[in-house]
């Protein structure tokens, strides 16, 4: 009897350890399984992740080779546009030049008769390019300025003797040549008709007479043209 209950108890302790050894197996398959399905899930998560990362990054640029103004550390700017030049404005309608003084801008210095006009001459012996005008009056006489004016020569002058010049604007200048006695200095402003010198013979003379010369915008006129 003793032997039976003792083969019994045997069999017992080796089929609990059996069961024990199944559960633990089937714990550790459990435990297994469990891992398993949760990497597979992590793996899914996380491609998905990728694929939508993949989808959201705009696609990549396609690369180029930089030329060499575009190479690091050479600027390059881009050429501003240049206005076009402006045209210089056309130069205004110039009036054109008269060949004398106005009509009755001078008056006659002297009244006298007139001895040597303008133009070729002979004198002393010679051929003489007479350059104004002679007239022919007493020693003494009272010359006038021709127009309003400022005085710019008063003084002895070669063989014009004594003379007087005045410029009157313009580009027009009168001499007074010859006078025995000057009655205006340089820098006086004179009006037309003043008495600015008596007549005289001084200088290349044949005797008492007024040369009276125009000069007009640097040329010389024969002075009747210019007289009224």
């Amino acid at each position: 009897m003793k032997q039976r209950m003792r083969s019994a108890w045997q069999l017992w302790r080796g089929q609990a350890r059996t069961a024990k050894l199944c559960l633990a197996l089937a714990a550790l398959s459990v435990a297994a399984a469990l891992l398993l399905s949760s990497g597979t899930l992590c793996y899914a998560v996380s491609s998905q992740d990728l694929v939508r990362e993949q989808a959201i990054t705009p696609a990549a640029q396609p690369t180029r080779q930089l030329t060499g103004a575009e190479s690091p550390g050479i600027q390059t700017t881009a050429a501003e546009p240049t206005e076009p030049a402006e045209t210089p404005p056309e130069p205004a309608p110039t009036e054109p030049q008269e060949d004398t003084p106005p009509a009755d801008a001078l008056i006659w210095p002297v009244t006298g008769r007139i001895t040597s006009p303008f133009g070729p001459r002979t004198i002393f012996g010679g051929e003489d390019f007479h350059r104004g005008l002679d007239i022919a009056v007493p020693l003494g006489t009272p010359i006038a300025a021709a127009a309003g004016g400022q005085v710019i020569w008063s003084g002895e002058k070669g063989s014009y003797g004594n003379l007087i010049q005045i410029d009157h604007g313009n580009g027009c200048v009168t001499y007074y040549a010859h006078c025995s006695e000057l009655q205006a200095a340089v820098g006086d402003w004179v009006a037309q008709g003043q008495t600015i010198a008596l007549v005289g013979s001084t200088g290349r003379s044949t005797g008492p007479h007024c040369h009276f010369e125009v000069l007009w915008q640097g040329e010389r006129l024969d002075p009747q043209n210019c007289l009224p």
